[in-house]
Protein backbone atom coordinates (compact mmCIF):
# COMPACT_ATOMS: atom_id res chain seq x y z
CA UNK A 1 0.00 0.00 0.00
CA UNK A 2 1.22 3.37 -0.87
CA UNK A 3 2.26 6.22 1.75
CA UNK A 4 -1.08 8.08 0.28
CA UNK A 5 -3.57 5.20 0.27
CA UNK A 6 -2.12 4.62 4.48
CA UNK A 7 -2.89 7.69 5.18
CA UNK A 8 -6.28 7.70 4.06
CA UNK A 9 -6.94 4.51 5.37
CA UNK A 10 -5.35 5.58 8.55
CA UNK A 11 -7.58 8.55 8.29
CA UNK A 12 -10.94 6.27 7.96
CA UNK A 13 -10.01 3.86 11.25
CA UNK A 14 -10.00 7.23 13.08
CA UNK A 15 -12.94 8.90 11.65
CA UNK A 16 -14.81 5.48 12.04
CA UNK A 17 -14.16 5.40 16.15
CA UNK A 18 -15.11 8.47 16.54
CA UNK A 19 -18.43 8.92 15.10
CA UNK A 20 -21.67 8.69 16.68
CA UNK A 21 -23.26 6.21 14.48
CA UNK A 22 -21.60 2.75 14.31
CA UNK A 23 -21.13 3.07 10.68
CA UNK A 24 -20.57 -0.96 10.40
CA UNK A 25 -24.22 -1.85 11.07
CA UNK A 26 -25.05 0.82 8.97
CA UNK A 27 -23.23 -0.80 6.11
CA UNK A 28 -24.65 -4.61 6.92
CA UNK A 29 -27.90 -2.69 7.34
CA UNK A 30 -27.89 -1.48 3.95
CA UNK A 31 -26.58 -4.19 2.23
CA UNK A 32 -28.89 -7.47 4.38
CA UNK A 33 -31.85 -7.19 2.13
CA UNK A 34 -30.26 -5.90 -1.57
CA UNK A 35 -31.57 -8.96 -3.46
CA UNK A 36 -31.66 -8.95 -6.78
CA UNK A 37 -33.17 -5.46 -7.87
CA UNK A 38 -31.48 -2.90 -5.57
CA UNK A 39 -33.01 0.03 -4.55
CA UNK A 40 -31.24 3.34 -5.45
CA UNK A 41 -30.36 3.59 -1.83
CA UNK A 42 -28.46 0.57 -1.68
CA UNK A 43 -26.77 1.13 -5.03
CA UNK A 44 -25.25 3.91 -3.34
CA UNK A 45 -24.47 2.35 -0.28
CA UNK A 46 -22.45 0.35 -1.66
CA UNK A 47 -20.73 2.36 -3.70
CA UNK A 48 -20.13 4.62 -0.34
CA UNK A 49 -18.87 1.28 1.09
CA UNK A 50 -16.51 0.83 -2.16
CA UNK A 51 -15.54 4.26 -2.29
CA UNK A 52 -13.79 3.55 1.23
CA UNK A 53 -12.91 0.31 0.71
CA UNK A 54 -10.33 1.80 -2.38
CA UNK A 55 -10.30 5.30 -1.95
CA UNK A 56 -9.46 7.31 -4.57
CA UNK A 57 -7.14 10.57 -3.81
CA UNK A 58 -9.20 12.79 -5.80
CA UNK A 59 -12.65 11.53 -5.62
CA UNK A 60 -13.08 11.03 -1.29
CA UNK A 61 -16.37 11.90 -1.34
CA UNK A 62 -17.74 8.67 0.83
CA UNK A 63 -14.82 9.93 3.48
CA UNK A 64 -16.16 13.68 3.63
CA UNK A 65 -19.58 12.25 4.72
CA UNK A 66 -18.06 10.18 7.22
CA UNK A 67 -16.09 13.09 8.51
CA UNK A 68 -19.14 15.41 8.58
CA UNK A 69 -21.25 13.09 11.02
CA UNK A 70 -21.32 14.20 14.58
CA UNK A 71 -18.50 12.45 16.68
CA UNK A 72 -18.94 12.02 20.38
CA UNK A 73 -18.42 15.56 21.77
CA UNK A 74 -16.01 16.36 24.32
CA UNK A 75 -17.22 18.48 27.43
CA UNK A 76 -20.56 16.21 27.92
CA UNK A 77 -20.62 17.18 31.76
CA UNK A 78 -20.02 20.57 31.05
CA UNK A 79 -23.16 21.37 28.81
CA UNK A 80 -21.22 20.30 24.98
CA UNK A 81 -24.93 18.81 24.01
CA UNK A 82 -24.80 19.43 20.70
CA UNK A 83 -22.68 17.95 18.29
CA UNK A 84 -24.17 18.99 14.85
CA UNK A 85 -21.48 17.41 12.42
CA UNK A 86 -20.32 19.45 9.61
CA UNK A 87 -23.71 20.33 7.71
CA UNK A 88 -21.56 22.65 4.75
CA UNK A 89 -19.28 20.10 4.54
CA UNK A 90 -21.99 17.33 4.18
CA UNK A 91 -24.65 18.96 1.26
CA UNK A 92 -21.64 20.06 -0.35
CA UNK A 93 -19.80 16.67 -1.21
CA UNK A 94 -20.46 15.32 -4.79
CA UNK A 95 -18.93 12.42 -6.11
CA UNK A 96 -16.76 13.00 -9.17
CA UNK A 97 -19.18 12.14 -11.53
CA UNK A 98 -21.85 13.76 -9.77
CA UNK A 99 -23.87 10.83 -9.67
CA UNK A 100 -23.96 11.28 -5.66
CA UNK A 101 -24.37 14.24 -3.46
CA UNK A 102 -24.43 14.63 0.55
CA UNK A 103 -27.96 14.61 2.22
CA UNK A 104 -27.45 15.86 5.94
CA UNK A 105 -29.71 14.19 8.64
CA UNK A 106 -30.03 15.18 12.48
CA UNK A 107 -32.31 13.21 15.36
CA UNK A 108 -32.49 14.02 18.95
CA UNK A 109 -31.06 11.94 21.02
CA UNK A 110 -33.17 12.69 24.32
CA UNK A 111 -36.77 12.87 24.25
CA UNK A 112 -39.21 15.40 23.69
CA UNK A 113 -40.31 14.64 27.18
CA UNK A 114 -36.88 14.97 29.01
CA UNK A 115 -35.83 17.76 26.51
CA UNK A 116 -38.65 19.87 28.03
CA UNK A 117 -37.85 19.04 31.93
CA UNK A 118 -33.87 20.25 30.49
CA UNK A 119 -35.57 22.98 29.60
CA UNK A 120 -37.64 24.28 32.20
CA UNK A 121 -34.66 23.94 34.48
CA UNK A 122 -32.80 25.81 32.34
CA UNK A 123 -35.21 28.65 32.48
CA UNK A 124 -35.72 28.43 35.85
CA UNK A 125 -31.92 28.47 36.47
CA UNK A 126 -31.47 31.89 34.45
CA UNK A 127 -35.09 33.44 36.27
CA UNK A 128 -36.81 33.73 33.01
CA UNK A 129 -40.56 35.15 33.68
CA UNK A 130 -43.06 32.43 34.47
CA UNK A 131 -44.99 34.30 31.27
CA UNK A 132 -42.10 33.42 28.70
CA UNK A 133 -41.75 30.20 29.47
CA UNK A 134 -44.33 28.05 27.03
CA UNK A 135 -43.05 29.95 24.27
CA UNK A 136 -39.09 29.04 25.24
CA UNK A 137 -40.88 25.40 25.57
CA UNK A 138 -42.16 25.67 21.95
CA UNK A 139 -38.77 27.05 20.85
CA UNK A 140 -36.26 24.85 22.04
CA UNK A 141 -38.47 21.67 21.15
CA UNK A 142 -36.69 19.30 19.14
CA UNK A 143 -32.82 20.55 19.64
CA UNK A 144 -31.75 18.32 22.30
CA UNK A 145 -28.61 17.13 22.27
CA UNK A 146 -28.86 16.08 18.55
CA UNK A 147 -26.67 14.03 16.14
CA UNK A 148 -26.06 13.76 12.68
CA UNK A 149 -25.10 11.60 10.10
CA UNK A 150 -24.29 12.26 6.20
CA UNK A 151 -25.73 9.73 3.96
CA UNK A 152 -25.74 9.41 -0.16
CA UNK A 153 -28.99 11.50 -1.12
CA UNK A 154 -30.33 8.61 -2.70
CA UNK A 155 -31.73 7.38 0.56
CA UNK A 156 -34.97 8.63 1.23
CA UNK A 157 -35.65 9.50 4.60
CA UNK A 158 -37.95 6.54 5.76
CA UNK A 159 -35.33 4.69 4.56
CA UNK A 160 -32.65 6.16 7.00
CA UNK A 161 -34.43 5.92 10.02
CA UNK A 162 -34.60 2.15 8.90
CA UNK A 163 -31.15 1.39 8.44
CA UNK A 164 -30.30 3.50 11.68
CA UNK A 165 -31.75 2.30 14.49
CA UNK A 166 -31.23 4.35 17.76
CA UNK A 167 -33.09 6.86 19.24
CA UNK A 168 -36.59 5.59 18.65
CA UNK A 169 -38.53 8.24 20.23
CA UNK A 170 -37.57 10.54 17.06
CA UNK A 171 -36.87 10.35 13.77
CA UNK A 172 -34.22 11.65 11.28
CA UNK A 173 -35.23 15.04 9.38
CA UNK A 174 -33.03 15.76 6.42
CA UNK A 175 -32.41 18.06 4.12
CA UNK A 176 -30.17 18.25 0.66
CA UNK A 177 -28.05 21.30 -0.92
CA UNK A 178 -31.14 21.61 -3.43
CA UNK A 179 -33.58 21.65 -0.60
CA UNK A 180 -31.71 24.67 0.64
CA UNK A 181 -31.54 26.02 -2.76
CA UNK A 182 -35.19 25.86 -3.63
CA UNK A 183 -36.64 28.68 -5.80
CA UNK A 184 -38.20 31.80 -4.46
CA UNK A 185 -42.24 31.71 -3.60
CA UNK A 186 -44.80 33.98 -4.65
CA UNK A 187 -45.06 35.58 -1.64
CA UNK A 188 -41.18 36.25 -1.91
CA UNK A 189 -41.02 37.63 -5.12
CA UNK A 190 -44.03 40.30 -4.06
CA UNK A 191 -42.02 40.81 -0.91
CA UNK A 192 -38.81 41.97 -3.23
CA UNK A 193 -40.84 43.47 -5.53
CA UNK A 194 -42.54 45.76 -2.89
CA UNK A 195 -39.51 46.71 -0.86
CA UNK A 196 -37.32 47.72 -4.77
CA UNK A 197 -40.42 49.94 -5.61
CA UNK A 198 -40.07 51.70 -2.42
CA UNK A 199 -36.45 51.91 -2.73
CA UNK A 200 -36.58 53.29 -6.07
CA UNK A 201 -39.89 55.80 -4.85
CA UNK A 202 -36.96 56.40 -2.60
CA UNK A 203 -34.13 57.00 -4.56
CA UNK A 204 -36.38 59.42 -7.21
CA UNK A 205 -37.51 61.87 -4.64
CA UNK A 206 -34.33 62.23 -2.64
CA UNK A 207 -32.72 62.91 -5.87
CA UNK A 208 -35.22 65.88 -6.64
CA UNK A 209 -35.06 67.03 -3.16
CA UNK A 210 -31.90 67.85 -3.63
CA UNK A 211 -31.78 69.04 -7.23
CA UNK A 212 -34.27 71.44 -6.05
CA UNK A 213 -31.95 72.48 -2.84
CA UNK A 214 -29.05 73.09 -5.52
CA UNK A 215 -31.09 75.36 -7.88
CA UNK A 216 -32.88 76.69 -4.95
CA UNK A 217 -36.08 75.82 -6.29
CA UNK A 218 -39.23 75.59 -4.02
CA UNK A 219 -40.21 71.73 -3.93
CA UNK A 220 -43.60 70.08 -4.69
CA UNK A 221 -44.10 68.92 -1.01
CA UNK A 222 -46.13 65.92 -1.88
CA UNK A 223 -42.58 64.39 -3.85
CA UNK A 224 -40.78 64.74 -1.30
CA UNK A 225 -42.49 62.33 1.20
CA UNK A 226 -39.96 59.29 0.85
CA UNK A 227 -36.70 61.64 0.80
CA UNK A 228 -34.15 60.45 2.82
CA UNK A 229 -32.19 63.82 2.90
CA UNK A 230 -35.31 65.32 4.64
CA UNK A 231 -37.30 62.79 6.46
CA UNK A 232 -33.25 62.33 7.89
CA UNK A 233 -33.35 66.11 8.92
CA UNK A 234 -36.22 65.79 11.01
CA UNK A 235 -35.77 62.37 12.49
CA UNK A 236 -32.42 63.76 13.97
CA UNK A 237 -33.31 67.59 14.62
CA UNK A 238 -33.92 68.53 18.32
CA UNK A 239 -36.78 70.80 19.15
CA UNK A 240 -36.92 73.16 22.24
CA UNK A 241 -39.79 71.91 23.39
CA UNK A 242 -38.99 68.03 23.31
CA UNK A 243 -37.80 66.56 26.94
CA UNK A 244 -34.35 66.14 25.74
CA UNK A 245 -33.84 64.49 29.63
CA UNK A 246 -35.31 61.24 28.96
CA UNK A 247 -33.08 60.34 25.94
CA UNK A 248 -30.04 59.09 28.12
CA UNK A 249 -32.91 56.77 29.29
CA UNK A 250 -33.77 55.48 26.11
CA UNK A 251 -30.85 54.50 25.22
CA UNK A 252 -29.66 52.66 28.00
CA UNK A 253 -33.05 50.98 27.74
CA UNK A 254 -32.26 49.85 24.46
CA UNK A 255 -28.78 48.70 25.24
CA UNK A 256 -30.48 46.52 27.85
CA UNK A 257 -32.99 45.31 25.68
CA UNK A 258 -30.68 44.46 22.64
CA UNK A 259 -28.52 42.59 25.49
CA UNK A 260 -30.95 40.33 26.97
CA UNK A 261 -32.10 39.26 23.41
CA UNK A 262 -28.87 38.62 22.45
CA UNK A 263 -28.03 35.94 25.71
CA UNK A 264 -30.85 34.66 25.19
CA UNK A 265 -30.46 33.50 21.81
CA UNK A 266 -27.26 32.68 22.64
CA UNK A 267 -27.84 30.56 25.37
CA UNK A 268 -30.06 28.44 23.40
CA UNK A 269 -27.60 28.14 20.58
CA UNK A 270 -25.05 25.18 20.80
CA UNK A 271 -22.28 25.99 23.42
CA UNK A 272 -19.63 23.86 24.56
CA UNK A 273 -20.28 25.07 27.85
CA UNK A 274 -23.98 25.42 28.34
CA UNK A 275 -23.43 25.00 31.87
CA UNK A 276 -20.80 27.61 32.34
CA UNK A 277 -23.58 29.89 30.70
CA UNK A 278 -26.20 29.23 33.36
CA UNK A 279 -23.86 29.49 36.06
CA UNK A 280 -22.86 32.78 34.97
CA UNK A 281 -26.59 34.52 34.66
CA UNK A 282 -27.22 33.41 38.50
CA UNK A 283 -23.98 35.49 39.20
CA UNK A 284 -24.28 39.25 40.28
CA UNK A 285 -23.20 39.69 37.38
CA UNK A 286 -25.54 38.59 35.29
CA UNK A 287 -28.26 39.77 37.24
CA UNK A 288 -28.86 42.80 33.97
CA UNK A 289 -29.61 39.66 31.89
CA UNK A 290 -32.31 38.15 33.64
CA UNK A 291 -33.66 40.92 34.99
CA UNK A 292 -33.68 42.28 31.04
CA UNK A 293 -37.34 41.38 30.67
CA UNK A 294 -38.30 44.42 33.38
CA UNK A 295 -36.24 46.66 31.05
CA UNK A 296 -39.47 46.62 28.49
CA UNK A 297 -41.42 48.15 31.06
CA UNK A 298 -39.02 51.32 31.01
CA UNK A 299 -40.61 51.92 27.57
CA UNK A 300 -44.11 51.84 28.97
CA UNK A 301 -43.45 54.74 31.40
CA UNK A 302 -42.23 56.62 28.83
CA UNK A 303 -44.83 56.17 26.59
CA UNK A 304 -46.90 57.13 28.97
CA UNK A 305 -45.02 60.06 30.47
CA UNK A 306 -44.84 61.25 26.17
CA UNK A 307 -48.53 60.62 25.46
CA UNK A 308 -49.70 62.51 28.90
CA UNK A 309 -47.20 65.43 27.49
CA UNK A 310 -48.40 65.68 23.95
CA UNK A 311 -52.05 65.61 24.94
CA UNK A 312 -52.01 68.23 27.43
CA UNK A 313 -50.28 69.85 24.78
CA UNK A 314 -52.75 69.71 22.63
CA UNK A 315 -55.66 70.10 24.89
CA UNK A 316 -54.00 73.76 26.00
CA UNK A 317 -53.50 74.44 22.10
CA UNK A 318 -56.71 73.36 20.81
CA UNK A 319 -59.44 73.57 23.66
CA UNK A 320 -60.42 70.07 22.47
CA UNK A 321 -59.47 66.15 22.10
CA UNK A 322 -60.52 63.60 19.44
CA UNK A 323 -60.44 60.32 20.39
CA UNK A 324 -61.05 58.64 17.15
CA UNK A 325 -58.75 61.04 15.18
CA UNK A 326 -56.08 60.07 18.36
CA UNK A 327 -55.93 56.11 18.18
CA UNK A 328 -56.30 56.57 13.78
CA UNK A 329 -53.32 58.56 14.02
CA UNK A 330 -51.31 56.21 15.91
CA UNK A 331 -52.72 53.53 14.65
CA UNK A 332 -51.10 54.27 10.90
CA UNK A 333 -47.74 55.47 12.22
CA UNK A 334 -46.99 51.67 13.95
CA UNK A 335 -48.85 49.62 11.65
CA UNK A 336 -47.26 50.27 8.13
CA UNK A 337 -43.50 49.27 9.58
CA UNK A 338 -45.66 46.45 11.44
CA UNK A 339 -46.79 45.00 8.20
CA UNK A 340 -43.57 44.92 6.65
CA UNK A 341 -42.11 43.14 9.49
CA UNK A 342 -44.95 40.15 9.03
CA UNK A 343 -45.15 40.52 5.68
CA UNK A 344 -41.12 39.54 5.79
CA UNK A 345 -41.17 37.27 8.26
CA UNK A 346 -44.06 35.00 6.27
CA UNK A 347 -42.39 35.61 3.26
CA UNK A 348 -38.70 36.45 2.61
CA UNK A 349 -37.85 35.30 6.43
CA UNK A 350 -36.79 31.03 5.27
CA UNK A 351 -34.56 32.25 2.25
CA UNK A 352 -32.27 34.91 4.42
CA UNK A 353 -29.67 31.34 6.05
CA UNK A 354 -28.93 27.98 6.79
CA UNK A 355 -27.42 25.87 8.59
CA UNK A 356 -28.51 22.83 10.60
CA UNK A 357 -30.59 24.17 13.17
CA UNK A 358 -32.24 26.95 10.21
CA UNK A 359 -35.47 24.75 9.63
CA UNK A 360 -36.53 24.32 13.21
CA UNK A 361 -36.24 28.06 13.85
CA UNK A 362 -38.05 29.48 11.19
CA UNK A 363 -40.95 27.48 10.96
CA UNK A 364 -41.18 28.59 14.53
CA UNK A 365 -41.79 32.09 13.46
CA UNK A 366 -43.52 31.66 10.14
CA UNK A 367 -45.61 29.29 10.97
CA UNK A 368 -47.34 31.80 14.05
CA UNK A 369 -47.10 34.73 11.52
CA UNK A 370 -48.79 32.47 8.63
CA UNK A 371 -51.44 31.51 11.53
CA UNK A 372 -52.06 34.57 13.85
CA UNK A 373 -51.11 37.78 11.86
CA UNK A 374 -54.40 39.40 12.48
CA UNK A 375 -53.74 39.37 16.12
CA UNK A 376 -50.52 41.19 15.98
CA UNK A 377 -51.97 43.97 13.30
CA UNK A 378 -55.05 44.20 15.45
CA UNK A 379 -52.65 44.67 18.53
CA UNK A 380 -54.42 41.84 20.31
CA UNK A 381 -51.68 39.48 20.46
CA UNK A 382 -51.02 39.41 23.89
CA UNK A 383 -54.62 38.36 25.06
CA UNK A 384 -55.39 35.77 21.86
CA UNK A 385 -53.11 32.75 21.33
CA UNK A 386 -50.44 33.59 23.62
CA UNK A 387 -48.65 30.91 23.16
CA UNK A 388 -48.10 31.12 19.82
CA UNK A 389 -47.28 35.03 19.56
CA UNK A 390 -47.01 36.99 15.95
CA UNK A 391 -43.54 38.44 15.73
CA UNK A 392 -42.66 37.49 19.05
CA UNK A 393 -40.01 40.62 19.84
CA UNK A 394 -42.58 43.24 19.05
Amino acid sequence: MSGQKMKIATLVVILFNGVSCDWVSLFKESVKDVGKNPSPCHKAMLRMLGNLVQPKLDDLWALKMIDAASKFPSGLLAGNLANLGGFEECINTVSKDGSIKGKYCTKNGISDTLQQKITNNTLNQMRMVEATQPVLHQKTTGLGFPIAVCLPDQCSTEEINKMIKIFDWSTFNCITKEEIEKPLSAGAIVFIVIVSLIGVIMAASTLYDLYCYHMDKEPIPLLLAYSVYSNGKKLLETKPSELSCINGIKFFSMVWVVYGHTMCAFAFSPLVNLFDVVAYINTLKGMIVHAGVFAVDTFFCLSGLLLTYTFMKAVNKLNKFNLLQFYLHRYLRLTPALMILIFSTTTIFEYLGSGPRWETGVQFYTDTCKKNWWTSLLYIQNYFHTSSMVTLGT
